[in-house]
């Protein structure tokens, strides 16, 4: 069974996988994954989330929950975002559709309107 979710997966078999252990994991993004891994399973447990594996850096255990933290809290913010309206956000309309930012988080496309937690977390990504 595939350890991620190809185009097109159906809400309901999302993550529809067997755990694994961190140590089995061989990707470079493992840490990242494995700490999703451990919210899906169970987000209430806080002891376990920010229980440091042996063998793992102090440093890039923190670095990964920052940007874990920051994917959970895209989530918010797009849930919480106003309607995005010409009246609500003139600065992002423009006469011409060609320069029109749209925001392809949100289905359909919608004018984008600010700076989420996500594009943080592509930052932290990149450094």
């Amino acid at each position: 069974m595939p350890s991620h979710n190809p185009p097109g997966t159906m809400a309901a078999e999302l993550y529809d996988w067997e755990p694994e252990d961190l140590e089995e994991m061989t990707s470079n993004l493992a840490t990242h994954q494995y700490i999703q891994q451990l919210v899906r399973i169970d987000p209430h447990d806080i002891a376990k989330l920010v229980a440091l594996p042996e063998g793992q850096d102090v440093n890039g255990w923190k670095y990964e929950h920052m940007r874990q933290l920051c994917i959970e809290l895209n989530g918010l913010v797009l849930a919480l975002a106003p309607g995005c309206t010409p009246e609500k956000f003139p600065s992002m309309y423009t006469k011409s559709p060609e320069t029109t930012f749209l925001c392809a988080a949100t289905t359909p496309p919608r004018v984008h309107t600010l700076t989420t937690p996500d594009s943080r977390g592509c930052f932290l990504l990149k450094k």
